[in-house]
């Protein structure tokens, strides 16, 4: 079953250019980095209605664009230092800095600050995928199954399952945005594979 988003008036599927009033653009922010919430608490607090105003499924705007690749920063420059220390043979010493003899709570923390980089990069990788999704739904639709492959490219068995070999079968697009697809679903479940076990 394919899915293709409906081209009505009441809800436009592309906007040329978005609104660039400074109040529109901080909700977009708020919007980009899933904090919406705040939008809807600042305008029960203005006692205006807290109904959601219509959607826009793509922006041809370079500023929701900037906006969404701001998730993506904190990942990204994190595992180039990362990388880049670990390149380079850096070596901390015989104790980890700071107070001596904590290196059970400083290790905790390393623990910790690990498992947040690990989030970060999958939800990295999810609005990619989204994004992705986003497009072709709109363009030519997609398979069912593949709708939640966002969510579901976190985890190792997407590689055998239903829903990747549904989306594999189907007929959908052109052969060139079926294989993009599933090229990128397969690649980013590796990745993600690939950051769980470095983050341990």
């Amino acid at each position: 079953m394919l899915l293709i988003l409906s081209r009505s008036k009441a809800v436009p599927v592309v906007e040329r250019k978005s609104k660039s009033t400074g109040v529109h653009r901080i909700r977009r922010i708020f919007r980009s980095l899933g904090l919406d919430v705040i939008n809807i608490l600042n305008r029960r607090l203005q006692r205006k209605s807290a109904l959601e105003e219509k959607k826009i499924a793509l922006y041809q705007d370079f500023h929701p664009a900037f906006y969404h690749s701001l998730l993506h920063i904190i990942p990204i420059s994190t595992a180039v230092a990362l990388a880049t220390l670990s390149l380079r043979g850096y070596y901390i010493g015989g104790e980890l800095s700071g107070l001596r003899g904590q290196d059970d709570m400083k290790f905790l923390g390393l623990q910790i600050a690990a498992k947040l980089l690990e989030l970060m990069a999958v939800s990295s990788l999810s609005c990619i995928a989204f994004a992705l999704l986003r497009h072709q739904l709109c363009r030519r639709g997609i398979p069912f199954g593949a709708l939640a492959s966002g969510f579901d490219f976190s985890k190792i068995s997407f590689l055998w399952s239903r829903e990747l070999a549904a989306t594999c079968s189907a007929n959908f697009g052109s052969r060139g945005d079926k294989s993009l697809l599933v090229v990128v679903m397969v690649v980013f479940t590796l990745l993600a594979a690939t950051v769980y076990v470095s983050c341990l």
